[in-house]
């Protein structure tokens, strides 16, 4: 998924070329420079446990609501970086259902604008640009799915937990 801001000079922005392949079975680095490095300290605490609380269970959770929470916080976090073009990498399942309701095949994409003049509350819309209506590749389905499509429903808490 690529997402643009619309304060670009351009707001188009150009379908990327097909992927190539190479008959090396080696890659050798265009410089010395050192691998990149992650900094996992944004992680939240709770992180990977999913079940043992309800904090847990309602930020990181297999519920519906806790993945659409998230899907909200993501892109919220996303809206507030300050770059131009933001690529993101994530499982299609996730976006398809929670994200953007787009179908995704394998290694295709799609690009996105946020709309902010469709802002409504807590939801942060996405337009999709038209040139990408089949993915990127013209691998996806170009039909929409409801956000929260076979998300598992919510179980009622217990009393007392």
């Amino acid at each position: 998924m690529l997402i643009g801001r619309k304060t670009r000079t351009n707001p188009a922005i150009p379908a990327l070329p097909p992927p190539t392949s190479s008959s090396s079975k080696t890659t050798t680095p265009k410089s010395n420079s050192p691998p990149p490095s992650f900094d996992f300290s944004a992680i939240h605490p709770l992180w990977p446990d999913k079940t043992s609380s309800p904090a847990a269970r309602s930020r990181f959770g297999y519920t519906r609501s806790a993945i659409l929470n998230r899907a909200q916080r993501a892109l919220e976090k996303l809206r507030q970086r300050p770059e131009d073009l933001i690529f993101v990498f994530s499982h299609s399942a996730f976006m398809r259902t929670a994200v953007t309701s787009w179908w995704y095949f394998n290694a295709d994409y799609r690009i996105f604008e946020f709309d902010d003049e469709g802002k409504d509350g807590a939801v942060v819309p996405l337009r999709m640009d038209q040139s990408t209506l089949e993915g990127g590749m013209g691998w996806s389905w170009a039909k929409r799915v409801e956000v929260g499509y076979e998300l598992p429903d919510d179980p009622e808490e217990e009393n007392g937990s």
